[in-house]
């Protein structure tokens, strides 16, 4: 996500130490980590551990490639997951859940009028394919829901490309994931998306979609900026734009996938946790290395570096690798339903899903009590400059369904990252990763995990 730095730094002025009142007792308490989290670091930073999070990311990333939801590559991915937590000595069980399988299978684009030009597209999940011969079709284009709206008329038996300008991945996705339905509710037969990403090498994003119970599904895919500007120009220079499109794309039967836990048990108070995680499953396009390789393997090597240190908690450290969640946190939602009852446990949930960068902080959404805490256990890594904990409405993708649990949720916070120059494309592969800063990272959530999991209270729940 793009947080930047002046808005963390305003918002640790608004909810800093002037507004804060944690007893005597537990600042003291908390201080008394310092030398812990100096080992933790250097550990990961200067010491045998130094690079490994890299290098183990590496191999699997090189074994597996991506692991779309739904498919044999996903499922081998998590055994293998499975078996060597085993072999670490730690707790593991997979949690089954039933997931969508999606097949993008070929799919090709052009334009045809006003001259040839082949698109560069990706197909959105779930969307259908076209037609065995086709679908061929004028464009209107629109840069905004209201646009759309104002051209409901021009709409029918016509092709919608969404053409807007990129502002932040929350308000920028949602035409990516609505704007199909919209479109299709206005009779259109197929739709286009502006990749979602503030640059491009003329690479699409591809991503999903949704369509409720009501809406007709149509073909919609991903088009580069590029050729996004394109047909935008040739649309609004009054010239006829139509586009072929060749997708065979279709939906297969729910297939049975896992959320796989690997519990590293706490000492005194094993059946409380604080749980980190990060999503298994990717797209089928790239390698799914910093979406979410990175996040999972944060969330595995916390577990794996407190075990090799022989750290031991007084609670339960659980790391999650969660299963569905480029299908909209289907594991996640799943953890939900089946462990009711579990969550007044968890003292915190973290979850890396943003690639690896500088770590700054936090961000945080929780209680103000709980924020408190968090600020103290935050200076404990200056050595990191991680210090700042930024207090948000929410936290993470998959772990937000756990908001309405009242458990304080919380991720690494970084200043303005690049990420979206490689999310859900071709270019998400190892080469956006480096292995210091992915040290840094683990460094810093090892170390404020351990913490929270062995600290005298239980986190505070609560908004």
């Amino acid at each position: 996500m793009f947080k930047i730095l002046l808005c963390a730094f305003l918002v640790s002025l608004t909810y800093g130490d002037d507004t804060c009142s944690v007893p005597t007792y537990l600042q003291q308490e908390i201080k008394q980590y310092q030398g812990l989290a100096n080992k933790i670091v250097d550990a990961v930073i200067n010491g045998d551990y130094k690079g490994y999070y890299y290098n183990d990311l590496e191999l699997f990333i090189d074994t597996y490639g991506s692991r779309l939801t739904g498919t044999k590559n996903l499922e081998k991915s998590i055994d293998y997951i499975a078996n060597k937590s085993t072999i670490q000595g730690l707790r593991v069980r997979m949690d089954p859940v039933l997931v969508p399988q999606w097949i993008r299978g070929d799919e090709q684009g052009f334009m045809v009028s006003p001259r040839m030009h082949k698109l560069k597209i990706l197909g959105l999940g779930p969307t259908p394919g076209t037609e065995t011969t086709g679908l061929m079709a004028d464009v209107v284009v629109v840069s905004s829901f209201d646009e759309l709206n104002s051209k409901a008329s021009e709409v029918p038996g016509k092709i919608v490309l969404f053409n807007y300008e990129f502002t932040d991945y929350e308000s920028t996705v949602q035409y990516r994931v609505k704007g199909p339905a919209a479109a299709s509710k206005l009779g259109a037969v197929g739709a286009l998306v502006r990749s979602v990403t503030p640059f491009s090498i003329g690479s699409p994003h591809t991503g999903g979609t949704e369509f409720g119970d009501e809406d007709k599904p149509i073909p919609a895919a991903a088009v580069t900026l590029e050729d996004a500007d394109l047909l935008s120009r040739l649309y609004l220079s009054g010239q006829k734009v139509t586009v072929y499109l060749k997708m065979h794309a279709h939906q297969g039967t729910d297939q049975r996938s896992r959320n796989v836990v690997v519990d590293y048990l706490g000492e005194t108070l094993p059946n409380q946790y604080m749980t980190v995680s990060g999503h298994i499953d990717s797209w089928d396009i790239g390698q799914g290395a910093l979406d979410d390789g990175v996040g999972a393997f944060l969330a595995l090597h916390t577990v794996y570096l407190l075990n090799t240190l022989s750290l031991k908690p007084k609670r339960t450290i659980r790391a999650i690798l969660w299963t569905g969640e480029e299908f909209g946190f289907v594991g996640a939602k799943s953890y939900l339903n089946d462990h009711k009852g579990e969550f007044e446990n968890w003292t915190a949930a973290l979850e890396a899903d943003a690639g690896s960068y500088n770590p700054l902080g936090l961000n945080f959404a929780g209680s103000q009590d709980a924020y408190c805490i968090m600020v103290e256990i935050a200076k404990l890594f200056t050595q990191l400059n991680s210090t700042t904990v930024m207090k948000t409405s929410s936290a993470g993708s998959d772990i937000s369904v756990f908001k309405s649990q009242n458990v304080p949720l919380m991720e690494p916070m970084y200043a303005e990252t690049p990420y979206y120059w490689f999310h859900h494309s071709d270019g998400d592969s190892m080469r956006t990763l480096n292995s210091d800063i992915m040290d840094k990272n683990l460094a810093f959530v090892a170390g404020v995990s351990y913490i929270l999991a062995d600290l005298s209270v239980q986190l505070p729940n609560g908004k």
